[in-house]
């Protein structure tokens, strides 16, 4: 029997799917809609269902499937597909509400974040419990493999874990720095995923190497795109620029590694965030 679900027209418009690939925006469309999802938006579909149905290859399938991880959209975790806020968005009478409800009480007990005993007889306020509790997770405590003996305060977050996510946001405060100087814009996404597991002084070279190579290459279409000058790492290479009146190379130069410095205040040795 076929199933409805809210998906809104604004989803076309909304700055961080206009940026997907065409492949990121099928899947992403896919998961919303397919037959498997339910009332709960988490249910069982495995990376080969997914690509048969889809058209995309497995490989492309479990790498968009880490992307939207890290933008923190959906967790995949042992077959099981998490939308992540997905209860928000979804326009719910209160016989979907009890739906939603029983997928809850449906998932296997190995879930980790499966700590809350919620009944049918008063569907609006246990759905809104479900709700609340289930945006405060994030991706990490979404993980099926998590022990259900151990208590787990949701809203704490350990000083390991607290870190780590300053860290990933400060590396993508310096990302918008970097995209600006850029200023090729050709695949966001990929070229965000790819700076994100730069180091730190890798990221420190970029904005002392890149404000030169952009001034000796004026004419864009001459400048590489921003993911093969990652991927070569050709902040590494030396640039022999002609002198040119009016260009004050130094002082953007001085104006981008402030804004390194404002990020890094405090000298803090970023991890590799390339899992997180």
């Amino acid at each position: 029997m076929a199933k409805l679900r809210s998906v809104s027209t604004s989803t076309w418009s909304d700055p961080w799917f206009e940026e997907l690939s065409v492949e990121h925006k099928l899947i992403f469309l896919y998961l919303l809609t397919n037959e498997k999802t339910n009332m709960l938006g988490i249910y069982e579909a495995s990376a080969r269902k997914i690509a048969f149905e889809t058209g995309v290859d497995s490989k492309t399938v479990k790498s968009v499937l880490s992307d939207f991880e890290e933008f923190g959209k959906v967790s995949y975790s042992e077959n099981y597909v998490i939308m992540i806020n997905f209860l928000k968005h979804q326009n719910f009478n209160v016989n979907m509400k009890k739906g939603a409800i029983d997928s809850y009480n449906s998932l296997p007990k190995s879930f980790g974040f499966k700590k809350l005993n919620i009944s049918k007889e008063s569907p609006i306020e246990g759905f809104e419990t479900l709700s609340n509790h289930l945006g405060i997770l994030s991706k990490r405590e979404y993980n099926t493999n998590v022990n259900t003996n151990v208590n787990i305060e949701y809203e704490e977050e350990s000083k390991t874990v607290a870190n780590a996510r300053n860290i990933l946001e400060d590396k993508k405060e310096l990302f918008k720095n970097f995209w600006d100087l850029y200023d090729k814009k050709t695949s966001k996404e990929t070229v965000l995923k790819k700076w994100l597991k730069l180091s730190q002084e890798e990221m420190k070279q970029v904005f002392i190497h890149l404000p030169k190579y952009v001034d000796s290459t004026p004419d864009k279409s001459f400048r590489k795109n921003p993911l093969t000058y990652l991927n070569q790492k050709s902040f590494n290479d030396e640039i022999i620029t002609k002198t040119t009146a009016g260009t004050n190379t130094d002082s953007v130069s001085t104006r981008y590694r402030k804004a390194w410095e404002a990020n890094n205040e405090g000298g803090i040795e970023y991890a590799d965030t390339s899992q997180l």
